[in-house]
């Protein structure tokens, strides 16, 4: 140590003066205390009426100023006392020894950072990097223990905190757990009930987390997942799931930690510096808050936010309180750490860095120097705990203004999605109406967010109510007057600044914005209890003639104070879990990721077309975690899927997709559909299912023996099962999915044997040949394959194998041929002959694709034809077989400009895309009629949709049983390099997307 700590009196310089009139007239503060509530309380009263009248706010103003004014008389406090013990100087040589333990420590861990961050931006998942990140908090906080005593003075308060006598220390200590077990019970009992429902963004947040707990997500904790939030969060998140279930039990359990913290800390805080009695009240109220609870009971990184600001205002408080080293390193380690979670809690640094310009000029009783010190220390142990998310901050700023962007009201246009917001407005009357629209949540104005989704009473759902909304805007009044106090200081700044992300975004008020903020609104209504309780001691036992003693008077004040806190408690408890738990809330995500989990792990469950991603959201993936499933994008192209028939197959079909179903069941008939109705969402979606053993049936091939009975086999050239009459021929047909449309070898045999695809023949092999092969270039897409060969005997199969030609590669010998027979999942049992339209795709700059497509219903043909951000044309040619004579009612869903031909005629043109279905009507005689369909988008996902309804039948996606391509369209003769152009500019069909 430096210098000598100066040594502290026992008690501050006394006030004779207002000491001997406080004697005289002990109820002033009472009767000016009692006045403030009376104010404030009719200031809550109107505002409870739903009046607007500004009286509210300046009779709350009166009654802040008046409870100031009226507690000055008042003598300190007990626990607003120093202590009266000294610190004495340390030896020169100890506080050698000090500086050398300082400087070599912290020279180490920034080493330790410095290296990490240099792993880090060479490759952000260098494996070393985290530990090394982690060694360099460790050695940091050590460092501070290690000085435990080098720096530290005479608490400036908190003497006489504690009761003296043994049973007041055990009751203090069973009312201690008691609050305790009152949080822990109110944020782990029935999770998986209130809230009842899951938020969408729950189930996002979670999602990054299972991903990392299934292996699907190896980002490094630096690197950010959802929403540009770091993995920091989502690895914490994980390892909490891991042990509690991957579930939204599991999910919500890590916010509930953080909220029992949040609860010992502030319940620290009181008692460490205001006394048991605060600390008692601050954390029984903050046990039940509804607000609290809220973040602690739902999946949000902004739980976990505000938890490290109430750890880091703890050590704040006990730097201040008693300058120790090590208290200075936690406030920077944990304030430090929050800017990895909720992005308001990247203001932490004005917060800190505020009330540490504050101490230096308080001084604190000369102390200065130290202040710098240890404010230096925090510092330093805050960038360590930064730096590997401000380096990535300076390679992806998104990081750190994407949010920014979005909502604050300084940028873009934002202040307009405000309601109240006048043009006219400059910054100054912008602020000011945010600042009075912002505060007013603690008992006017309901969130504007939809995170705190309780309505009561005429202000819907303020944050407090009622009584508790009178304590704690005075507490939080007074607070703000008492800058001459580090303690008050520090709580109101730790406020505002965790606030102020409400006051200066869109959605106001926002109640997620102000996470950080919310530990300490507990502790504003318990002060000015706590201060009330002293006034009822004061009055009672300093009057001549007193009938109480100061014990009586006190257990009368701790009382009176209790039975306000335990009311208070009764009346947030019953908010959040009567009102708001009886409440459901988000039927339709929760409803979907139930129906999902239902249909079980031995079902693959998929959406389809514009709602492919459903399926893959983040509640799904948190309510379902283990049911297989995908999203189809274009089931028009890609239906049926070429996968094998492992599982039961399920479609989830929303009620805008009506048209699906019809076109679901012609593709795989048997299934069951089930729908799911709600009270207030009426029809939210179809299951429709259909067993594996029924999707198995329509896969394979369809054997056909001389005799013309019919048998499905497993592929192409496979003999029935049983098939005894060997030499035999047989005759094999079915759909074949080719995933690219490129240049392929086709071989078959032994002879006699003929190969046609989409009518046109393309090998023959004469009798007595074993094998022969063609190449040949084939459309991507569905082809009908028909196949006459030879069985010559049992345990031989006839030879059915294509392999796709190798792209040729300049300077490099060719690549040899890669023969395979077909699976069964990429065959389709029954066609034996071709369906679907032809499809041809120009880009500017870039080779042809060709596609048989069996029908057109895609939400992003951009994606499966590679556009990459240029236009294109798609022309689908082929006919429309139509079933009866009549009048067909059609629509369009086109993302780009089209144009229909019927029989050579346009029935239908628009030059505008849309994203809503246009609809005509079109007189056809039963019978085939030419179609010509010209697509051409410019921009945008390119989806598509051609819906019909014949007369007196079903509307439905036109089917491609109705649909034909012109003669041998889809096959051809092999094609030149220039043609193809590169292989990577072909796309290949990916049917399914799974996100794990």
């Amino acid at each position: 140590m430096a210098e000598a700590a100066p040594q502290l009196s026992a008690a501050r310089p006394a006030r004779p003066a207002i000491g001997e009139g406080l004697l005289r007239r002990p109820f002033v503060p009472l009767v000016g205390g009692v006045l403030s509530l009376i104010l404030a309380g009719i200031g809550e009263l109107i505002v409870q009426s739903g009046s607007g009248s500004p009286l509210s706010l300046v009779l709350y103003l009166a009654a802040i100023l008046l409870f100031t004014v009226s507690a000055w008389p008042m003598p300190p406090a007990e626990s607003d006392m120093p202590s009266e013990e000294v610190v004495v100087a340390l030896p020169r040589s100890r506080s050698t020894w000090g500086w050398a333990v300082l400087g070599l420590g912290t020279a180490l861990a920034v080493g330790l950072d410095v290296a990490a961050l240099l792993m880090i931006r060479q490759d952000v998942r260098a494996p070393l990097a985290p530990w090394l990140w982690l060694a360099a908090m460790v050695l940091i906080a050590a460092v501070g223990v290690a000085l435990h005593r080098w720096q530290e003075w005479p608490a400036r308060w908190g003497r006489g905190v504690w009761p003296s006598s043994v049973n007041g220390r055990r009751l203090a200590v069973a009312a201690l757990a008691l609050v305790m077990l009152a949080a822990v019970l109110a944020r782990v009992l029935w999770l998986d009930k209130v809230p009842l429902g899951i938020n969408a963004d729950e189930g996002d947040r979670a999602a990054v987390s299972i991903q990392i707990i299934k292996g699907a997500n190896n980002q490094s904790i630096f690197e950010a997942g959802w929403y540009w939030i770091s993995m920091v969060y989502f690895w914490l998140l994980a390892q909490v799931m891991n042990i509690f279930g991957v579930s939204f039990v599991g999910a919500r359990m890590f916010g509930a930690l953080a909220g029992i913290v949040a609860v010992g800390m502030v319940v620290w805080i009181g008692v460490r510096n205001f006394g048991l009695r605060v600390g008692l009240l601050a954390g029984a109220i903050l046990s039940v808050l509804a607000v609290a609870l809220q973040f602690s009971r739902e999946t949000t990184e902004a739980g976990p936010t505000g938890m490290l600001w109430a750890v880091s205002a703890a050590f704040f408080f006990e730097a201040s309180r008693r300058g120790r080293m090590w208290a200075w390193a936690g406030a920077g380690i944990a304030g430090g750490l929050s800017i990895y979670f909720y992005p308001t809690g990247r203001l932490w640094a004005i917060m800190a860095l505020a009330y540490c310009v504050y101490l230096l000029v308080h001084g604190l009783g000369g102390r200065r120097w130290a202040i710098f010190r240890g404010a230096a220390f925090a510092a330093v142990a805050a960038v360590v705990v930064m730096a590997p998310f401000l380096l990535q901050a300076v390679e992806h700023w998104e990081i750190f203004t994407l949010r920014a962007q979005e909502t604050s009201i300084f940028t873009r246009d934002n202040p307009t999605r405000l309601n109240y917001y006048n043009p006219e407005w400059n910054v100054a009357q912008l602020l000011a109406a945010q600042t009075v629209r912002s505060v007013g949540v603690f008992n006017q104005f309901s969130d504007g967010g939809g995170f705190f989704p309780i309505s009561t009473g005429a202000t819907g759902g303020s944050i407090t109510t009622g009584l508790l909304a009178v304590l704690t805007l005075l507490g939080l009044g007074w607070c703000c007057l008492r800058w001459r106090d580090p303690r008050f200081v520090l709580l109101a700044g730790w406020f505002w600044v965790g606030f102020s992300g409400v006051i200066v975004t869109v959605e106001t008020p926002n109640v997620q914005r102000m996470a950080a903020a919310v530990p300490v609104v507990a502790l504003f209504s318990a002060l000015v209890l706590d201060n009330l309780a002293r006034r009822i001691e004061l009055a009672a036992s300093r009057r001549e003639g007193a009938r109480f003693s100061p014990r009586t008077a006190s257990i009368a004040a701790w009382a009176l104070v209790g039975v306000v806190a335990l009311y208070m408690m009764g009346v947030e408890a019953h908010r959040y879990f009567v009102v708001y738990g009886s409440a459901e809330r988000w039927p339709h995500p929760t409803i979907l990721g139930q129906a999902v989990n239902e249909q079980g792990t031995d079902t693959r469950v998929f959406t389809i077309g514009r709602q492919f991603h459903m399926v893959n959201s983040g509640w799904v993936r948190l309510l379902a975690p283990w049911t297989p499933r995908g999203g189809i994008q274009a089931p028009g192209n890609h239906l049926p899927l070429a996968e094998p028939a492992d599982h039961n197959i399920a479609f989830l079909v929303f009620p805008a997709q009506e048209a699906y179903l019809p076109y679901l069941a012609d593709l795989y008939p048997g299934g069951a559909a089930r729908r799911y109705v709600h009270p207030t969402e009426q029809l939210m979606f179809t299951v429709y299912r259909l067993p594996r053993e029924d999707w198995a049936a329509l896969q394979g091939a369809t054997a056909e023996d001389p005799s013309g009975e019919q048998y499905r086999v497993a592929g192409l050239g496979v003999p029935p099962e049983g098939w005894s009459a060997y030499p035999s021929a047989m005759r094999w047909t079915a759909g074949l999915t080719v995933p690219q449309y490129w240049n392929y070898a086709v071989r078959i045999g032994p002879g006699p044997a003929r190969l046609a695809i989409d009518g046109v023949e393309v090998l023959s092999v004469p009798e007595g040949t074993p094998v022969m092969s063609t190449t040949l270039s084939l459309a991507r897409g569905k082809h009908a394959v028909s196949y006459e060969g030879t069985l010559a005997a049992q345990g031989r199969p006839a030879l059915f194998e294509i392999a796709q030609i190798p792209e040729e590669i300049p300077d490099q010998p060719p690549r040899p041929l890669v023969w395979a027979s077909p699976g069964t999942g990429m065959l389709v049992a029954g066609w034996d002959q071709p369906h679907g339209l032809y499809g041809l795709v120009r880009r500017e700059g870039r080779a042809e694709q060709r596609t048989l497509d069996p029908t057109l219903a895609t939400c992003c043909l951009s994606a499966q034809v590679r556009a990459d951000g240029r236009a294109y044309t798609a022309t689908w040619t082929g006919s429309l077989d139509a079933p009866a004579t009549g009048v067909y009612s059609m629509t369009l869903l086109s993302q780009g400009a089209i144009s229909l031909k019927l029989d050579g005629s346009t029935v239908f043109e628009s030059d505008e895309p849309s994203d809503q279905p246009r609809g005509f009507m079109v007189e056809l005689t039963e019978g085939p009629h030419p179609v010509e369909i010209v697509y051409t988008v410019k921009e945008g996902p390119g989806g598509i949709e051609w819906v019909w309804t014949p007369p007196g039948g079903t509307t439905s996606i036109v089917p491609p049983s109705v649909l034909s391509p012109p003669d041998g369209a889809g096959v051809g003769p092999p094609l030149s390099p220039g043609e193809l152009g590169p292989w990577e500019r072909q796309p290949v069909d990916m049917p399914v997307e799974i996100v794990r």
